[in-house]
């Protein structure tokens, strides 16, 4: 989609606007990417001050009003689950009692269960439920992230402290870690919500 930069769109604030009205995002979700390099000036910046080019483009990050994420047990009806596996092992008790006690299952468990290494960092608090999350594009955007695009600081997903303070009574989180992103955590240079994790790749947690 194109907005065109008119007279009305003088100020950040204004290009906030005109994004509500052909995405239905509200200004305070928006997250602007590309637009500028670093962080987008305030509300308040002048247009002409950020030295836009024409043709320029960026992208945006966030949720249109009425796509909000609801409760389930709200909603009258829910999509149907598609079962892609292979073997429908709910309905044919035969094929899943076989593959169960398949010998060679059994030894390929056996085998990678005593190769593995395992680094608990911080144990679980007893009593919480783990929670797992996939950092790439869950937690950071990782694209501008690890090309320099963007500052750390700016590649988090909109609400993220948010998300992580809610959770924290209820669960305990690890993050599933690629290597791309190793270097940023061992420098510290991560938002100030996951500079808690730890390189070799489980675990941060919030302060209580």
């Amino acid at each position: 989609m194109c907005i065109p930069l008119v007279d009305t769109v003088n100020r950040v604030f204004d290009l906030k606007a005109a994004i509500h009205d052909l995405t239905k995002v509200p200004p305070e979700r928006q997250k602007i990417l590309g637009l500028v390099k670093g962080r987008l000036p305030p509300d308040q910046g002048r247009i002409v001050d950020l030295r836009l080019t024409p043709g320029k483009k960026f992208s945006l990050i966030g949720t249109p009003e009425g796509d909000e994420i609801k409760d389930p047990s709200q909603l009258e009806s829910l999509p149907d689950v598609l079962n892609d596996l292979d073997v429908d092992f709910s309905d044919n008790l035969a094929a899943s009692n076989a593959y169960k006690n398949d010998q060679r299952n059994i030894r390929k468990v056996k085998e990678a269960t005593e190769k593995l290494d395992i680094n608990i960092i911080h144990p679980l608090r007893p009593g919480k439920k783990l929670l797992v999350l996939d950092i790439d594009y869950t937690i950071l955007d990782t694209k501008p992230l690890t090309s320099g695009t963007l500052p750390p600081a700016e590649c988090a997903r909109p609400r993220l402290h948010e998300f992580l303070e809610a959770i924290y009574p209820y669960y305990d989180s690890r993050l599933n870690v690629t290597l791309q992103i190793v270097r940023y955590i061992e420098i510290g240079d991560l938002p100030q919500s996951v500079s808690g994790l730890k390189p070799a790749g489980f675990g941060w947690r919030l302060n209580s």
